[in-house]
């Protein structure tokens, strides 16, 4: 069963504050996308874990860039 793409967890996200690094896992596999209402920028990813798949949503702060 597939998990829907979620960033509401109720746990802190340990990616919230990291850096993104284009040309480094998650992000050199991802997808970006733009919200249509307000424009913002998210990318789309997988986790594989040794059980799991983990489908992520992670919205794009452009000052994390590096």
């Amino acid at each position: 069963m597939r998990r829907p793409l979620s960033n509401s967890s109720p746990l802190p996200c340990p990616l919230a504050d990291a850096p993104v690094a284009p040309q480094h896992f998650p992000y050199n596999r991802c997808r970006v996308w733009a919200c249509a209402a307000c424009g913002r920028g998210f990318v789309q990813y997988t986790e594989y874990g040794g059980y799991y798949v983990d489908h992520r949503l992670r919205q794009i702060d452009p000052a994390r860039v590096v």
